[in-house]
């Protein structure tokens, strides 16, 4: 999707035959993340990413639909959830989202303690 609408001079902005790694790089020029070159006691040389996913910006995406009100099956549709159980595991609550239903519940007893 990315090799489609972002291209420049035909190059595409990710190699997808290697998307984690391009990812990674792109991440570190942007400040949101880091690589760290590792030695084990064996001598062997490899590369640790620390930093932001594609699944956190999946997670970001979903979390901000449903909380500007779009609808659950529509943003299944859009982040490609087929099942209900996945799109749960990615629609993660927060300790705001508890104190708001919290606040929710005590305008509703005051409201309904008024009539």
């Amino acid at each position: 999707m990315l090799k489609k609408q972002f291209r420049q001079d035909d190059v595409p902005v990710f190699d997808t035959t290697n998307f984690r790694k391009e990812f990674q790089q792109a991440c570190v020029v942007a400040g949101l993340g880091k690589i760290t070159k590792m030695v084990s006691a064996k001598g062997y040389k490899w590369e640790k990413y620390e930093g932001v996913t594609p699944h956190d910006f999946r997670r970001s995406g979903i979390r901000n639909m449903v909380r500007a009100g779009v609808p659950e099956k529509i943003a299944m549709s859009i982040s490609g959830h087929k099942t209900r159980a996945v799109f749960d595991r990615y629609n993660i609550t927060s300790t705001d989202d508890v104190k708001d239903a919290i606040k929710t519940v005590t305008r509703y007893n005051k409201r309904k303690a008024g009539k």
